[in-house]
């Protein structure tokens, strides 16, 4: 019914080559779909401007007309991540997951981008940046909430809202639609380690009925499976190679 977009506005319209590519994506998906964009509330103003550069970059009014604008507290451009997971309910009703996102990284991420590192002796310094993460991440993980109000009010459908007792990176699982369930092994750490609570997790929520865990990526690199691999047709997986190290 409605492919789920996240852009951030004002950085899109200011960058010709993010603005083409979300043009190139919009252009394909109007056709058979909604395109449902989130964005950050502040970037609301900036709709109207956004619909008039897509007219003018030659969308037409049929596409213009299936775009549906959708006001979340977060401007992430990770809607895998941060946006809600679609399933159906015991009686066929749309379901809303809204998972657990929290990478393990970014608490390092937060200490480094504060005033101070987390060696400092100003631990108020400190306290004051980790908070402005806090802030942060908890905007980011309430736009599952906006995108349920918005389907129950526009579509007029039931849409609950579900939250299941687990951590998952949005981009760190693939499933082939048949049961089968691809995550790394860095989903199971961010879980207490426990494997078979994951897999009794996934079963109940998420149907899965056989489950594979895979190596994640070493270092400091992204852990989620979908920078690495795409489920594209039953036993079909297209695979990415990693670039040449820079010299």
């Amino acid at each position: 019914e409605m492919l789920l977009l996240s852009i951030p506005l004002n950085d899109t319209l200011r960058d010709p080559r993010s603005f083409a590519f979300y043009y190139s994506v919009i252009e394909v998906a109007s056709r058979y779909v909604d395109v449902g964009i989130l964005h950050g509330l502040k970037g609301g103003p900036l709709t109207g401007r956004f619909l008039k550069r897509l007219g003018d970059e030659g969308l037409g009014a049929d596409s213009l007309n299936r775009i549906r604008f959708i006001g979340t507290q977060s401007n992430q451009f990770w809607v895998r991540d941060f946006g809600p997971l679609f399933g159906l309910g015991i009686e066929g009703d749309l379901v809303v997951f809204d998972t657990i996102y929290r990478p393990l990284s970014d608490e390092q991420e937060a200490w480094a981008m504060a005033p101070t590192d987390i060696d400092s002796k100003f631990v108020e310094n400190d306290d004051n940046g980790f908070r402005d993460y806090l802030a942060l991440q908890r905007r980011s993980e309430v736009s599952p909430l906006y995108v349920a109000k918005f389907l129950r009010q526009h579509y007029q459908i039931s849409c609950d809202v579900v939250r299941p007792p687990l951590h998952l990176q949005g981009g760190d699982y693939i499933t082939d639609g048949s049961g089968r369930f691809f995550i790394s092994e860095d989903t199971v750490l961010a879980n207490g380690g426990r494997l078979k609570d994951v897999e009794r997790i996934l079963g109940i929520y998420f149907g899965a009925k056989e489950l594979f865990v895979l190596n994640a990526l070493p270092g400091m690199a992204a852990k989620h499976l979908d920078l690495l691999v795409c489920h594209a047709k039953p036993n079909t997986f297209i695979m990415t190679e990693a670039p040449s190290p820079r010299e």
